[in-house]
């Protein structure tokens, strides 16, 4: 920003390295979560503590993300103005959610594919069980799916919700 200029006027960035870690230190400490809890806990259930903590991850993300575009945004300067962002935290988990709806809609979708193939073809060849293969393919389906449009989902839905909260 500080190279830009607009009617003679410079913008600038008005934080502190301080302010930097308060906003980004924790999202890095909630990635590193995972691998501390599995080498501090005894081995017992991993796979259910790992989930565990990616569902408190994942519940605790959008505070952590709505913290940063507030730190982003709160520290605009045009000329000698400084921007404000006025958006409630709750509202970063509007489209969070909406993925969530998303990948339950694409499980349940590849699902359903995945039933109709299984069952044409039982009532073509006979009684056939589903080949591990194609439950493979459906479970690498839905991942691919939720990602391809989750990820520009949530970038463009939580930038114009940070830009219209900026003032």
């Amino acid at each position: 920003l500080r190279n830009t200029r607009y009617r003679g006027l410079r913008f600038n960035f008005g934080g502190s390295a301080g302010a930097a870690y308060a906003a980004y230190l924790p999202p890095l400490l909630m990635f590193l979560m995972p691998a501390l809890i599995a080498a501090l806990l005894p081995a017992g259930n991993l796979l259910v503590q790992f989930f565990a903590t990616y569902f408190a991850i994942y519940l605790a993300w959008p505070l952590m993300h709505g913290a940063m575009k507030r730190y982003q945004h709160g520290h605009l300067e045009f000329g000698a103005q400084r921007a404000s962002f006025n958006l409630a935290k709750r509202k970063f988990y509007k489209p969070y959610f909406a993925v969530v709806g998303l990948g339950v809609a694409a499980f349940l979708a590849i699902l359903l594919i995945i039933v109709a193939l299984a069952w044409g073809l039982s009532s073509v060849v006979g009684n056939v069980n589903t080949p591990q293969w194609t439950r493979m393919l459906g479970g690498a389906a839905v991942i691919y799916i939720i990602y391809l449009v989750a990820g520009p989902y949530i970038l463009v839905r939580v930038s114009n919700m940070a830009w219209s909260g900026t003032a």
